[in-house]
Parts: structure tokens; C-alpha cells; sequence
């Protein structure tokens, strides 16, 4: 009867656990980026990946930030663009062919109208061809920049910590019935 109730309040954990991790995604992935290449190429900010996989890698969800040059002013990191030459996919922590950002690409869109395209510049693993701005404003290329990301931020959204906090009163509940029982059985043998 012991081992049946222990696998009764195995199994309701199981249950409360699997609940948890179905129901929605447990966080999505935030990372700090830095851009930097010729001409006083220069950015940073965050960046936000889907918790699920597309194509082998992530998609970009949001951006922040700032990125400036020579050849024009700071401007604000809006957010992503998508069109046929940029996917917004993002390889990371797993690099595909030495590269987080493939030929497709990352589109920022920033203030002022600008726009970045980010891909990876063959034969140089770890490198990247960058374009600004078009859309009406001057085109500047940057031959071989570095675009790099920083240390995952795994913080469970909102709703996996109230799902987390549900569960504990059953855990509870689940635990002081066993000591109950236990020491039942302890005082009759």
C-alpha cells in the first residue's frame, strides 16, 4: 500500500509537472548583442529568440538597442524586418558552419527610416557583410563586422512561475499525507 501511494503521488506530480511544460513555452531565450566593423561601425542591445526551433535555429522576436557609424548618427534599434534577401534566424548557442546569422540574414529596422541587413560573409566563419540603410536614405557597406551574443538571460516568463507556485500546495499537501501515513504505519508495527 506504501509503494501504491508513493506512485500515486509520483504520478500526480508527473501530471503537474507535464501541465506546466505543455501548456506554454518556459521562456524565450534574451541575449546582450554587439556589432562592430569598418568605418566606426557600432552597436549593442538586446536581443529576444523564440523558445522554438525554426529552420535549425531560433527567430529573432524582439531587438532593442542602438547602432551608429561614420557614416551616419545613432540610431534607436526598433526592431527586425523580414524580406526575400533577410529570415531573422538566429543559430545560437549551436553555430551553424561557425556563423550565428546565415546568407539570409538579420534585418533591424531603425529610427529614421534606416535599415541594417546583417549575413554571414562566406569563407569567413565568424564574419559578416553588413548594409545600411537604403529605403531613400545612402547605402554604406561594412566588409567583415562581428556580430556577437552574450550570455542567455533564462528567466521564466510570468506564467511558468504562477504555474510553478499552483503546483507547490499539492506538492505539499502530496508530502505531509505520506508523513502522515508513514508514521500511521510506524505506530501500528
Amino acid at each position: 500500500m506504501e509503494k501504491s501511494m508513493w506512485f500515486s503521488g509520483a504520478l500526480a506530480f508527473a501530471a503537474i509537472v507535464g501541465v506546466s511544460f505543455s501548456s506554454a513555452p518556459a521562456s524565450a531565450a534574451v541575449y546582450d548583442w554587439t556589432l562592430s566593423g569598418d568605418d566606426g561601425l557600432s552597436g549593442s542591445g538586446t536581443i529576444t529568440l523564440s523558445s522554438t526551433m525554426t529552420g535549425g535555429g531560433y527567430l529573432v522576436t524582439a531587438m532593442t538597442g542602438s547602432i551608429d557609424s561614420d557614416d551616419f548618427t545613432t540610431k534607436s534599434v526598433l526592431g527586425t524586418f523580414e524580406s526575400a534577401a533577410v529570415n531573422n534566424i538566429i543559430y545560437y548557442p549551436t553555430l551553424q558552419g561557425g556563423f550565428v546569422v546565415d546568407d539570409f540574414g538579420l534585418g533591424i529596422q531603425l529610427s529614421d527610416t534606416y535599415q541594417i541587413e546583417i549575413g554571414a560573409a562566406n569563407g569567413n566563419p565568424g564574419n559578416y557583410n553588413v548594409s545600411c540603410c537604403g529605403g531613400g536614405n545612402p547605402v554604406y557597406n561594412y566588409e567583415l563586422a562581428d556580430f556577437n551574443l552574450g550570455p542567455v538571460d533564462a528567466t521564466p516568463e510570468a506564467s511558468t512561475w504562477a504555474m510553478m507556485i499552483a503546483a507547490l500546495p499539492v506538492l505539499g499537501f502530496l508530502g505531509a499525507r505520506g508523513a502522515r501515513r508513514a508514521s500511521a504505519l510506524a505506530a501500528a508495527g
